[in-house]
């Protein structure tokens, strides 16, 4: 276990720092030094399930090395760092001189009540600490913060599967608008895809939206990568209102909790939208 003496009323982003700093000096070699390093950029997984760390092994050595690989979790609050179990073994590799390798690791994290950082500390077969990873471990009920926002659950979809099987498995009762006929959606939330038949869809957003509807848009990906665009917008439509997403925003919604949390709030503008205004901080400053 690993104890920090840190100011906790300071810089919550400095206390990260001074936490990541204890965790790579606790064998007295940093990632830095080593020859083995480990990049991997932060991570967000569900608790009691595996989940997928895409990590790049490189050896920084002019000579070639043979090690095993390990990790160990570790979990961190305001002032300890205490590690979750024992240093585990995932791989045995053999690299050549100043190669790097590319590594999916399935590591099982336990469940957790709400958002939960943790960090993956790697290591070589001498125990070394070669890096750590940032991780935020959610619990898998996201979703059932859409049901309280929804009367009885009920959401409105026309072609977003896979999304409809995720929406069902978080409890939703789910219509597909296209088997209605024309009938009216008596719910208060529509997620549309990309690619929703049915004629001219602008016009049959706008209608639902007009009716009362909140309205999410799911946007095909974009085709010139070089337009500036914003990840998403909402358009206010009488009764209801649009929000216009673009689909990274919501990419691989069974097994990212970021895209589930994006999905509930996405569904919280839509359903009691606001005029956009200055961030707060700076209209406290305006009326100071």
């Amino acid at each position: 276990m690993i104890k920090l003496r840190v100011n906790t009323r300071g810089n919550h982003a400095w206390l990260k720092q001074a936490t990541l700093a204890a965790l790579l000096l606790a064998r007295g070699v940093t990632a830095v030094t080593a020859q083995l390093s480990v990049d991997c950029h932060p991570a967000a997984v569900f608790g009691g399930r595996l989940g997928n760390l895409e990590i790049t092994v490189r050896n920084a050595s002019d000579r070639p090395r043979r090690t095993a690989l390990f990790y160990r979790l570790v979990q961190t609050s305001s002032s300890i760092a205490a590690p979750v179990g024992e240093r585990k073994a995932f791989r045995e590799v053999a690299f050549l001189p100043r190669q790097a390798l590319l590594e999916s690791v399935p590591i099982s994290f336990p469940d957790v009540r709400a958002e939960t950082e943790f960090f993956v500390q790697w290591s070589d077969a001498d125990a070394q600490v070669i890096g750590v990873t940032r991780v935020f471990v959610s619990p898998t009920n996201l979703l059932n913060a859409l049901g309280t926002e929804l009367p009885g659950g009920l959401v409105g979809v026309l072609n977003v599967e896979p999304m409809t099987s995720v929406l069902r498995a978080a409890g939703l009762k789910v219509i597909d608008l296209d088997s209605m006929h024309g009938a009216a959606f008596e719910g208060r939330l529509v997620i549309v895809g990309a690619a929703a038949s049915g004629g001219d869809v602008a016009a049959r957003v706008q209608s639902l939206a007009r009716s009362g509807c909140a309205v999410i848009w799911i946007q095909a990906p974009r085709e010139r990568r070089d337009k500036l665009a914003p990840s998403f917008y909402t358009v206010a439509e009488q009764l209801g209102a649009v929000v216009i997403v673009q689909p990274s925003v919501l990419e691989n919604l069974a097994d990212d909790p970021r895209s589930q949390a994006h999905l509930v709030q996405l569904a919280r503008i839509a359903l009691h939208p606001e005029a956009p205004g200055l961030p707060q901080k700076f209209q406290k400053t305006l009326t100071d």
